[in-house]
């Protein structure tokens, strides 16, 4: 397992899509506080730092899908991988290590952005006015989401030989678990009643009648797991500023640890020529 670490640490180190994202990163972390700095300035608007450390939630998911998906497929399309499997590696560690490292990889992202953003936002918006213990809780739970991206995107890259296609799978899985739960989120966020007008003699009059797209106690308690399971949803509800995280990592961990199993399982089974 360390050299088979070591080995994809400097291949990735060396990698010009990881650079390039981590650039990208920056980018997208400067245009988010400087265009928030504009709209305070000729709105009014209120900004907090500590507001912007869930909006990594936004790309990271397209980014993960992105380098995984090639940096894994290259391994398939060079024989890597096969080469791996003839110099006697075990293939849990080959399975593991490629995930290890794309974990490492997201996690240089998500600090790289949460420094940016940090450092700027501090000085144009003030201090962060939360405690260190929520602050770095935050940050665990924004760490372990994306962490969990991974594990969904190792699992398809790792058991679809074609750069190709895993690459497509992984960027279409990500678009469908985003807009998926946009439209839970949604369903999660309308009122429970709504103003009916009714024309009469005295003219128009309004009633609140209960809205008939609001979801019933079960259901609503089944959307809010869908979204708290979904690494894609937590990142939304998190950017909304309207979720209560405190079980989040939980919800995380389980996803990261079924996918890598049931990665492992199948690539055990999986032929490789």
């Amino acid at each position: 397992m360390p050299n088979l670490l070591k080995a994809s640490l400097t291949r990735i180190k060396k990698d010009r899509l990881f650079w390039g994202l981590a650039i990208l990163t920056i980018v997208f972390a400067l245009a988010l506080i400087i265009s928030a700095y504009i709209d305070r300035n000729k709105f009014n608007e209120i900004y907090k730092t500590i507001d912007f450390f869930p909006r990594i939630g936004i790309i990271i998911g397209f980014y993960i899908a992105i380098i995984t998906s090639i940096f894994v497929g290259s391994e398939y399309s060079c024989g890597t991988i096969r080469n791996k499997i003839i110099m006697g590696h075990n293939r849990k560690n080959i399975y593991l290590a490629n995930f290890i490292v794309m974990s490492i990889a997201t996690l240089f992202y998500i600090l790289l952005f949460i420094l940016v953003v940090g450092i700027l936002g501090t000085i144009l918006f003030g201090k962060i006015d939360l405690s260190i213990g929520k602050v770095l809780y935050l940050v665990l739970t924004i760490i372990l989401f994306s962490i969990a991206m991974a594990a969904i995107n190792v699992f398809v890259a790792m058991n679809v030989t074609s750069k190709t296609i895993s690459s497509m799978i992984n960027i279409l899985l990500v678009v469908i678990l985003f807009y998926g739960c946009m439209v839970v989120y949604g369903i999660l966020s309308q009122p429970e009643t709504t103003n009916q007008a009714t024309l009469t003699e005295e003219g128009i009059v309004y009633e609140e009648i209960p809205n008939p797209m609001y979801p019933s106690k079960n259901m609503r308690t089944l959307y809010q797991i869908i979204l708290s399971a979904i690494p894609e949803g937590q990142a939304i509800c998190l950017n909304a500023d309207e979720a209560d995280y405190t079980y989040y990592p939980l919800y995380s961990i389980g996803v990261i640890i079924i996918f890598t199993s049931l990665g492992i399982y199948l690539f055990n089974k999986k032929e490789i020529n």
